[in-house]
């Protein structure tokens, strides 16, 4: 094989083993989303609102204000095939503007609840900020 013959085998051979590749597509991120719940119940009641975590990423619940001005038990868990809400996190707490429980959760249908600890006088309401993925 001449030099000239070598020269051009590589050459095509090269141009075949091209690593031209398309641009990587990394995992896709979805951006958080909030809701806000307000409403009112009675002594020793409760209230669960569900959602839809779309991906693996950071659930906040922030009970921003109640009236009166009293604590109430809040959590974060799974629906039931029942309805109840099976709750992983849970506190009792007042108003405020910082989430009073963070989670990581999978993506699947998820559950806040709010309820009475035994501090509502009759009847109380209250707004909460819930943002997740």
């Amino acid at each position: 094989m001449t030099a000239r013959a070598l020269v051009l085998l590589l050459t095509l051979g090269a141009a075949a083993c091209s690593n031209d590749t398309a641009n990587p597509v990394g995992p896709t991120t979805v951006p958080p989303t909030s809701f806000t719940y307000a409403t009112t119940f009675t002594a020793r009641g409760s209230v669960t609102r569900t959602f839809e975590q779309v991906s693996r990423g950071a659930v906040n619940m922030t009970l921003t204000s109640v009236t009166p001005d009293v604590p109430l038990g809040i959590g974060v868990g799974m629906p039931r095939i029942d309805g109840v809400c099976a709750l992983t996190s849970v506190t009792t707490t007042t108003g405020g503007t910082s989430p009073q429980i963070t989670i990581t959760a999978d993506p699947g249908l998820w559950c806040v609840r709010v309820w009475d600890p035994g501090t509502v006088p009759e009847l109380v309401g209250f707004s909460m900020s819930v943002t997740h993925n």
